[in-house]
This record gives structure tokens, C-alpha cells and sequence, in this order.
């Protein structure tokens, strides 16, 4: 399960802080050698939050997918939040900055 941010803050377990609020689902595309991405992993870790991976370092297919996703963007990261394609790891490193990957990951579910 997801859990919120900041001010839901409950305490920490195991070295991760547990939050009480659920939160939007958050979705990074990587491949296996892509130092960006592992930036973007160890970002969104730091902050406490879950996200799922999608290795497609092999996966062609997916990688077109992704491009149709993205309006025509070819590199990994990509990262989602909920259905909001957040761009990538100097995207998401600007949200964090400056509070709007915040309010992405509390916006209640449509």
C-alpha cells in the first residue's frame, strides 16, 4: 500500500518513515545502466516514497509504449505520479525542490 506525506507523518520504521494518508501510485521506467535513473530511485527513496519499476532494457515493445506515453520522449527515467507523466530525473528532482511533487502525491484520486 501507498502511503502520504510530511504532515501525515507517523513515525519511522526500519529506516523508512510510515505515513497514515494513502497516496498516489508512483510508476519509473529504467533500464539496467542508466545512472539517472538510479539517481531518480535514490531520490524518491530518500524521501520516504514507494514506487513501482519498470525495467525496459530489454523490452522494445514497452520502450514504444513508453515513447507514445511520454509525447515522444526517448530516455529513462520516466516517471509517473497517478495518471501525470512527471518527466524525468531532472523533473522530478525540481518537484521535489520546489514542493509540487508534494501536492502530485496528495491530489486525491479521480
Amino acid at each position: 500500500m501507498f502511503w502520504a506525506w510530511e504532515n501525515d507523518k507517523v513515525g519511522r520504521h526500519a529506516g523508512s518513515i510510515v505515513y497514515k494518508k494513502p497516496m498516489q501510485p508512483i510508476k519509473i521506467y529504467t533500464t539496467q545502466y542508466c545512472g539517472y535513473c538510479a539517481r531518480a530511485k535514490e531520490l524518491l527513496r530518500e524521501n520516504g516514497l514507494v514506487f513501482e519499476e519498470v525495467d525496459v532494457t530489454h523490452d522494445d515493445p514497452m520502450r514504444e509504449k513508453l515513447v507514445e506515453m511520454t509525447g515522444g520522449r526517448l530516455t529513462v527515467p520516466q516517471i509517473f505520479v497517478g495518471s501525470v507523466h512527471l518527466g524525468g530525473y531532472s523533473d522530478l528532482a525540481q518537484a521535489s525542490s520546489d514542493g509540487k511533487l508534494d501536492q502530485l502525491i496528495n491530489e486525491p484520486s479521480p
